[in-house]
């Protein structure tokens, strides 16, 4: 009765030993029932010792909770099995601890701290299944998507490390959703046999980001969860009060008996990344065998500028930039040229880019700063009459402008070459001061003060206002060429001109005619009051024994400079 009060059940006696669910021996058991009357556990009591524990411990702690301890005093035992339960719970916890331990350890292990998507290694392991078992079944198939941010760094340095870290854990859980979704996906747009449920998001680290879909049915399937990605991550998301729209590059590489582990799918999708991002970002691409070609010429092309630069492998060229007026040189501007011993002259389009992607653009620069001043050096102790008045400019990169100590450098290279500082003009262009106004600001003010001049490069085709010129300690700007292509066929690009020449006039600033080509243009030029130009109507690019006689030829006599 005591028993029954307990639990609200009816005890149950049986003389004879029974083995309950768990494989133990009692001698006697009561139903727990619930408030339906149906059985959710039972007390056994007269276990043998080992067994006692062992039924508790697998039914961790179902068998004797605390209506069982209370039926356990009202039946005398208290002393035994209060200090049996209080063990039995102490292992539970302990056992519970141990368990919750094994998977936080394993959550850490094999998941992203940031979004909470599986990292690396879980990657892995599930690339390394995926891979195995398009060996041995034909009709599987599956695809890796390879995900990289559009302008991540651009954001994170502007905006700071915590909007950068929203903007990662917004585009996981955008992912997140996107795979979420793939069942209507699949109801409205794929084939039957794609799988939402075996497909995952995971991060590579930084800004980038894997997506693993499994058991497609078509290779245009892929395209269109491609295609979901981009529109979805391009929508806009307010970041410091601002709406970013954050945008991805996605290569695509589809399953294919050949591979042999994660890693090599892995690196295709990559390098397909790196394809859809250099057709202009935004956009997808799915691997073909000839990109890893050209990847593989890419890499080669960079280990041989960067021996180029340690060998001495490249040289200058230095073309005439000349007055309108009365046509005699004012300077020159120094060009980089790359002969390879092997492929011979190299584009100064396709190794500048390569070298601003790989970061050689810094020591690049450096070379070409220190032997366009040591040449200018050189000319004006060789020919003190004709270049005496000469200067030399130099086109420096964001990349370089903001490396730390570049004005160290500058400083550095005209002691050791003895160049008065006012030959050296340094060319920027307007995206470099849009970057980070206020820091390329001080820079400038830097090199002003130290008596380097600076112009802007190419001014009119970036985001620079003919009324925020004065904001800076400009000495002049050049016109991009293709202004001058057109002005003399469309009135509108000759206002342009014509606003450009007057403002810097006002401003004290030299204006300089880039591309210049036909008499037309020059005349032109000169009549809308622009004082410099330079293009293939005056010359080329020369080399410097030759940029040598075009001094003696053309240099403007140190009196009438100086007049």
């Amino acid at each position: 009765q005591q028993l029954a009060a307990a639990f609200g059940g009816k005890p149950t006696f049986d003389p004879q030993p029974y083995t309950d669910r768990w494989g133990t021996w009692v001698s006697s058991y009561f139903p727990i029932r619930n408030a339906d009357g149906q059985v959710t556990a039972v007390l056994g009591l007269d276990y043998r010792a080992q067994d006692w524990d062992a039924a508790v411990l697998r039914a961790r702690a179902a068998v004797l909770g605390f209506s069982g301890l209370l039926a356990a005093v009202l039946l005398g035992s208290a002393v035994n099995l209060t200090v049996t339960h209080q063990e039995l719970l102490r292992r539970t916890a302990v056992e519970k601890a141990l368990r919750d331990s094994e998977a936080n350890f394993r959550q850490l292990a094999l998941h992203d701290r940031l979004t909470n998507l599986p990292n690396r290694a879980l990657l892995h392991d599930r690339l390394t299944q995926a891979v195995l078992r398009a060996q041995r079944h034909p009709g599987y198939k599956f695809a890796l998507m390879f995900l990289d941010l559009d302008r991540f760094k651009l954001i994170n340095d502007g905006l700071g490390h915590a909007a950068g870290d929203l903007l990662l854990r917004t585009v996981a859980n955008r992912l997140r959703e996107v795979l979420r979704d793939g069942d209507t996906i699949a109801r409205t747009e794929l084939q039957p046999g794609y799988d939402s449920a075996c497909s995952f998001a995971a991060r590579l680290g930084g800004d980038e980001f894997v997506v693993l879909l499994d058991s497609i049915a078509r290779d245009e399937d892929v395209q269109i969860v491609a295609s979901r990605i981009l529109r979805v991550l391009s929508e806009p998301l307010m970041l410091n009060g601002q709406a970013i729209h954050p945008g991805v590059s996605i290569g695509i590489a589809l399953s294919d008996p050949r591979y042999d582990s994660g890693e090599q799918i892995l690196r295709d999708a990559d390098t397909a990344m790196y394809h859809a991002k250099a057709q202009g970002r935004g956009r997808h691409a799915i691997f073909h065998p000839a990109m890893h070609a050209r990847v593989v010429e890419r890499l080669t092309a960079e280990s041989d500028l960067r021996q180029a630069i340690a060998r001495g492998q490249l040289s200058l060229e230095f073309q005439p930039i000349i007055s309108l007026t009365d046509r005699r040189l004012r300077g020159f501007e120094a060009l980089a040229r790359w002969n390879h011993p092997v492929r011979g002259r190299v584009s100064p389009e396709l190794f500048i880019p390569l070298a601003e992607e790989t970061g050689l653009i810094i020591p690049l620069g450096l070379w070409v700063l220190e032997h366009a001043c040591q040449t200018l050096a050189q000319w004006k102790q060789q020919m003190p009459r004709q270049a005496e008045s000469l200067t030399m400019n130099i086109n420096v990169s964001r990349r370089q402008f903001e490396s730390p100590g570049f004005v160290e450098q500058i400083a550095s290279v005209l002691q050791r070459t003895a160049l008065p500082p006012s030959a050296l003009k340094i060319e920027i262009t307007e995206s470099l001061i849009a970057h980070d106004p206020v820091a390329t600001a001080r820079v400038m003010a830097q090199l002003r003060a130290m008596g380097v001049g600076l112009v802007i490069d190419d001014f009119g085709t970036g985001s620079s206002s003919l009324g925020n010129l004065h904001s800076y300690p400009l000495e002049g700007l050049k016109i991009d060429r293709s202004f001058i292509s057109h002005a003399s066929l469309r009135r509108d690009y000759a206002a342009v001109i014509n606003a450009i020449v007057d403002l810097a006039r006002n401003l004290r600033m030299t204006v300089v005619a880039e591309g210049v080509e036909t008499r037309e243009q020059s005349a032109l030029l000169q009549a809308l009051g622009c004082e410099l130009a330079q293009g293939f109507l005056f010359s080329r690019p020369l080399c410097a024994t030759d940029a040598a006689a075009f001094i003696v030829a053309h240099a403007l006599p140190a009196a009438s400079a100086a007049a």
